[in-house]
């Protein structure tokens, strides 16, 4: 009986045995699958890599080449640009050659009708010399001083005379312009605010304008002022006031610049002129300059407010008689010359307010411009102006508020 049980057991063990064995075995053959699935795994994860590593260097290529392509038509592109370029720069060139060439022959031509027609027109030293040549002889009841007084006027009235006469031959704005040292870089008075219409803009940005005067506010009379800040050589307009000294040859500031801008022409003309007392003006022309005219004072020297009073009558004396209805007027005996700024502003102001009050003299002008340079000049002119052209501020108020409903109704 023990035997049979011994039996048993070690059957029982053999069969244990197989079946350990036996699983070991499918464990075996399930890693191998499983390693074998893996392995395929990996093999299709590493011909993916491949394939998108060749799409990429594909798609690397096509790039490559499609900026080559983009390159090549860029290449092509700026090469027809640049000629283009050449071909418009050539057109230019040639434009340019001929506009020169015009504007050669154009000077040749102005040049020439200056020197046989407008010089004969104004009166110069030669002939003042054979005046007093004719009149020495005779004999008179005035003093030295008064017959050259006298002598000066007759000289006026012969420059006048031809400035009129010369005025008729004088080209268009469109030709004269051709001519101007500055180019296009001009301001038209017509483009300068009346007084009037810079109180306006005053008050539509609400500045503050302060009015203490005895004179009674004129619309006629500040609609024929202005007050502008800049250079008066490019300022177009019939006439503009040089501050010279008594040579009339030039010399610094505001005088020198209008030589220089003017021309060699203008010192021609001056050199021809005798000189001019302070107080006095004489007129040329305005040769390269935008103006037709120049008129040319002698200031004081120091502070003499009759003499600079003169100054300031017998530019505007004298813009009267040649018929000239424009004109800018710079700051006199300001600079060099040392006359005081503000009481020099007063005596500018107060003498022209004064004279185109005179004598119907408001209906023979159409714009005075005083034109300043400085900021401390054109500040204290602003804030002066208000005593000599005072504006009814309530009316310009209201006609403001009628704009700006017009303004809107038609919005």
């Amino acid at each position: 009986m023990f035997q049979a049980q011994n039996k048993i057991e070690v059957h029982n063990n053999e069969e244990k045995e197989k079946e350990i064995k036996k699983e070991k075995e499918i464990k075996k053959e399930n890693e191998k699958q499983t390693e074998n699935e893996i392995k395929k795994e990996k093999e299709k994860e590493t011909e993916k890599e491949i394939k998108k590593e060749k799409e990429i260097k594909k798609e690397k290529e096509i790039k490559k080449e499609n900026e080559k392509q983009t390159e090549n038509e860029k290449q092509t592109e700026n090469e027809i640009e640049k000629e283009k370029e050449k071909e418009i720069k050539k057109e230019q060139e040639k434009e340019r050659e001929k506009e020169e060439k015009n504007e050669n022959e154009f000077e040749k031509e102005f040049d020439n009708e200056f020197d046989n027609e407008f010089e004969k027109e104004f009166f110069f030293e030669e002939e003042f010399e054979e005046i007093i040549e004719s009149e020495e002889s005779e004999e008179s009841e005035f003093s030295e001083e008064e017959e050259m007084d006298k002598r000066r006027q007759r000289y006026i009235s012969r420059q006048v005379e031809s400035v009129l006469e010369g005025k008729t031959k004088l080209r268009t704005r469109k030709h004269k312009r051709k001519k101007y040292k500055c180019k296009s870089d001009y301001v038209r008075v017509e483009d300068i605010p009346t007084w009037t219409q810079n109180i306006k803009n005053l008050i539509s940005k609400k500045v503050k304008i302060n009015v203490t005067t005895e004179y009674k506010p004129n619309k006629k009379l500040n609609d024929k002022v202005s007050v502008w800040r800049g250079d008066s050589t490019t300022l177009e307009i019939e006439s503009i006031v040089n501050a010279a000294n008594s040579s009339l040859l030039g010399g610094g500031g505001i005088d020198g610049a209008i030589h220089r801008s003017a021309g060699s022409k203008l010192y021609e003309e001056c050199s021809s002129l005798n000189g001019c007392y302070t107080g006095e003006t004489k007129i040329t022309l305005g040769y390269k300059l935008p103006a037709y005219y120049i008129l040319h004072t002698v200031g004081p020297i120091g502070y003499k407010p009759k003499l600079l009073e003169n100054c300031y009558r017998s530019v505007l004396n004298l813009m009267l008689k040649c018929k000239i209805r424009t004109i800018a007027i710079c700051g006199i005996s300001t600079g060099i010359y040392g006359f005081p700024l503000e009481p020099a502003i007063n005596i500018a102001l107060k003498t022209t307010r004064e004279w185109l009050l005179e004598d119907n003299h408001l209906d023979q002008v159409d714009r005075i411009v005083f034109v300043t340079f400085l900021y401390k000049e054109d500040l204290y002119y602003n804030a002066i102006m208000n005593n000599y052209f005072p504006t009814n501020l309530e009316e310009l108020k209201k006609e403001i508020e009628i704009e700006n409903e017009n303004k809107k109704n038609n919005n």
